[in-house]
């Protein structure tokens, strides 16, 4: 972790030179897992420290709070796909659910934030939020509307939340059934 330096011994004589410096190597963690922490050795110097294991869980709600993080879903044809933004696109992704809780990878293109009424993200420091437009498409709306999950169906202006082949939709009728997934640790 510091800076060191070459030496130079003469054969002879036994006298000794400092040569040129040279710059620290730094810790080279290696990581092993024990239980509920996680192990960090240097492979240099033996040094270590142990960190908690920090599970991020996403379970499944009848209600949404204000601050909170949701994973937005509905189930079709067996299967359940999670509502995903970049930037201001909308996207799906299959994700998997076990006992009330999403047990697939989550990534923060799913996550949505319920603020002031409003399911939205955040993206190149502009506000996003679910918001409807025209009579049938899903689309997203810096003015948004306010949001509601009620009835097992994403509610949003009357109309609701819907997947079929591929993409989301806003429809008044044949509205798939949506789960919420709040994040929690």
């Amino acid at each position: 972790t510091e800076k060191g330096y070459t030496t130079y011994t003469c054969r002879n004589c036994g006298d000794r030179r400092t040569g040129h410096v040279v710059s620290a190597l730094g810790h080279s963690y290696e990581c092993t897992e024990d239980g509920n922490d996680r192990i960090y050795t240097c492979t240099r110097c033996g040094e270590s420290y142990t960190e908690p294991i920090v599970t991020t869980t996403y379970r499944s709600v009848s209600s949404i709070s204000s601050g909170s993080s949701y994973v937005i879903t509905v189930y079709s044809s067996g299967k359940y796909y999670a509502l995903t933004h970049t930037g201001g696109a909308l996207g799906v992704t299959a994700v998997t659910v076990s006992n009330g809780q999403i047990v697939s990878d989550v990534t923060d293109d799913m996550l949505w934030t319920y603020s002031g009424g409003k399911l939205g993200f955040t993206s190149g420091g502009a506000n996003y939020y679910l918001g409807r437009y025209g009579y049938s498409s899903l689309s997203i709306s810096t003015s948004g509307s306010r949001a509601s999950y009620s009835s097992s169906r994403l509610s949003l202006g009357g109309y609701y939340l819907r997947y079929s082949n591929g993409y989301f939709s806003l429809n008044r009728r044949s509205a798939s059934t949506c789960y919420m997934f709040e994040q929690t640790n």
